[in-house]
């Protein structure tokens, strides 16, 4: 399990208390998003791709940078593709796409390909055949080839495909918008042949012996049709993960004052993709001071006296929090505000202050 620092700006910062002050409002603040980090992303900014990608065409096909997407000059039945290596194996692979209208690609559909060899691979296209997203895969030349969605999509708008590969299992999926996702293919065991880490392949090709043999997807019809645009973006690749952590920057705690409460704002979860635990920690030496326990996965609350050790032991002492986090691999948990209360500590303080909240 590793650690991932999003650099929160989270930091105590309540002002000046009176000695009558219990708490201040909303001291704690901060954002990040409690997922894994993408091994990489490219959505075109600027007009032009990022560093990794080698490009393969057929003679007259071409993928031309533009502000924002790649766009795949190419003939139907004609292979004109981006591939790069994630140097992973167990990934998400997603990315936004829009389909010409007029082009009849079929087979040479373009979409999103994770591929081991010739007779091994998995890919989601985007068909103009009444709107449809296809997803097909192929073992040991055995090819298995599905419809997901039939004549409900529509040339020129833009749809998001997604594959997520674990050690075990695959599952297809696409969304209107991003954000919601819609099963294509659902959980299916990974086929032995599909062995390491995949290649990442987007836009048009085939692959099936002994016809089309050519390695990365590199084979074309023998009758080229007519020459079409499609458009790809927000390529992003991610590793499977079914847990990982997200640490806080260093909370500073003010002289005499200790942690009351900790308040988060979540979005994006579920029952499959939620906070697991949380832990106050000791910053200068990332010892735990208190854990709590939690499925959590929207708004909440949390109290000293939910901890398994109060918030006693974060008297004048600078903290972090690390969140433990379980996911499918088809959400990332956005944290997208974390805020807190602390309070006077006994030094000078009346405790009979603090009867109603438990004590000190």
């Amino acid at each position: 399990m590793s650690d991932y620092d999003f650099n929160s700006t989270a930091h105590f910062d309540g002002g000046t208390k009176s000695e009558t002050d219990t708490e201040t409002d909303n001291p704690l603040v901060g954002t990040g998003v409690l997922g894994l980090s993408p091994t990489f992303t490219d959505r075109w900014a600027g007009g032009s791709r990022k560093s990794g990608w080698t490009e393969e065409n057929d003679s007259s096909e071409d993928c031309v940078d533009e502000t924002g997407a790649l766009k795949i000059v190419a003939r139907d039945n004609c292979y004109s593709h981006l591939q790069r290596s994630p140097g992973v194996d167990n990934i998400t692979l997603q990315g936004k796409l829009k389909f010409p209208s007029g082009s009849s690609q079929f087979s040479w559909a373009f979409g999103l390909v994770l591929y081991w060899d010739v007779d091994n691979w998995v890919r989601l296209q985007l068909v103009n055949d009444s709107g449809t997203v296809k997803y097909e895969w192929n073992l040991n030349d055995a090819s298995t080839t599905s419809y997901g969605v039939s004549g409900s999509l529509s040339a020129g708008t833009w749809y998001w495909l997604k594959i997520v590969l674990t050690s075990s299992e695959f599952t297809c999926y696409y969304s209107t918008d991003g954000s919601s996702w819609n099963t294509l293919k659902s959980s299916t065991s990974r086929p032995s042949g599909w062995s390491g880490n995949p290649m990442v392949i987007i836009g048009k090709g085939y692959s099936d012996n002994p016809t089309y043999s050519n390695a990365d997807f590199d084979n074309s019809f023998a009758t080229p049709g007519s020459s079409y645009n499609s458009y790809i973006t927000d390529v992003v690749v991610t590793p499977y993960k079914t847990s990982g952590t997200w640490i806080s920057s260093q909370l500073t705690m003010p002289t005499n004052k200790r942690l009351k409460n900790i308040k988060l704002d979540l979005t994006n979860g579920d029952a499959s993709n939620y906070i697991d635990k949380i832990e106050v920690l000791k910053a200068s030496d990332s010892s735990v001071l208190s854990t709590y326990a939690t499925d959590q996965y929207t708004d909440v609350t949390l109290t000293k006296s939910d901890f398994d050790n109060g918030f006693g032991s974060t008297m004048n002492t600078n903290i972090k929090l690390k969140f433990y986090f379980v996911g499918d691999g088809t959400k990332t948990i956005t944290l997208d505000q974390l805020y807190g209360d602390y309070e006077l500590g006994p030094t000078g303080v009346r405790r009979d202050r603090f009867v109603n909240e438990g004590g000190i």
